[in-house]
């Protein structure tokens, strides 16, 4: 459930020590491995560890369909712009809000709003958005739409072990407290990065899974003999959320008027809408 996580906390670690490591790509990787030889000194490697599950799920009425909001970004094809791209759900009927990103991740960023019957159409039933207007000049489509769905979120807890390797104990307590201060000290960078930058979404099918963290824990660690070189094993806990979803395509809608009998009068009223 924390693959994103690994892989963005080994990218770090190649930045930032590749100044004191030679060949960083080749001395800090994912896990898990067997003890190295002398010539691969000194080694990180990062390995997913146990996953726990809440006994409870948070919402209790999971069964009961429901609407629920998406926010989909998708890179513009410049090989075919107009699409068709693929939507991760069906939208309901007229849900979608579309917006094109344009310069994206730089001053002078800005977002177009754009009209669906005008700029785009949807294919409801395969799931796909496919443009009129030309769209050559943006980055991704930025979509935000509702879709029917059954879904359940749930807590999560997985802990994940950073293994340093070096040929002494001098050696591999300075990596390991290297490797403590480089995440800890990334903290919030590295929940903005999984949680935003770079989410864990999986879908296939109907079924979903968007996951998100909360926290990252430092448990502790342990020196140890590894073969002939000597090795410290850090342990940290990874704190958050599934949001697992299936989705329904047929027989669901949201609803657009609301008709009353009887006495019209002057003034309009409002009505809050809620669906259970």
């Amino acid at each position: 459930m924390i693959q994103n996580l690994l892989n963005r906390i080994v990218e770090i670690l190649r930045q930032e020590f590749a100044g004191a490591i030679s060949n960083p790509n080749q001395h800090i990787v994912l896990g898990p491995v067997n003890p190295p030889g002398a010539g691969a000194l000194p080694l990180i490697a990062l390995t997913p560890g146990p996953l726990e599950m809440s006994q409870a799920a948070r919402d209790l009425s999971s069964s009961q369909p429901r609407p629920q909001e998406l926010t989909q970004e998708i890179p513009v094809n410049l090989a075919d712009p107009q699409g068709p791209y693929a939507l991760a759900q069906t939208p309901l009927h007229m849900s979608a809000l579309c917006k094109l990103v344009l310069d994206k991740g730089t001053l002078d960023e800005r977002r177009v709003l754009l009209q669906e019957g005008h700029d785009f159409t949807i294919d409801y039933p395969n799931a796909e958005i496919t443009f009129s207007t030309d769209i050559s000049m943006a980055d991704s489509i930025l979509l935000r739409y509702s879709f029917a769905g059954v879904f359940t979120v749930q807590d999560f807890r997985q802990d994940f072990l950073i293994e340093v390797y070096d040929a002494n104990h001098g050696a591999a307590e300075q990596w390991a407290a290297l490797v403590m201060a480089a995440v800890l000290t990334n903290h919030d960078e590295l929940l903005e990065h999984y949680n935003t930058t770079s989410k864990t979404a999986y879908s296939a099918g109907v079924f979903g899974s968007t996951h998100s963290l909360a926290q990252l824990l430092p448990l502790g660690g342990a020196p140890g003999a590894a073969g002939t070189n000597l090795r410290w094993q850090l342990t940290f806990k990874a704190a958050g959320q599934l949001f697992l979803t299936k989705a329904i395509t047929e027989g669901f809608g949201l609803i657009e008027k609301i008709r009353s009998p009887g006495h019209h009068g002057d003034f309009p009223v409002d009505i809050g809408v809620e669906l259970e």
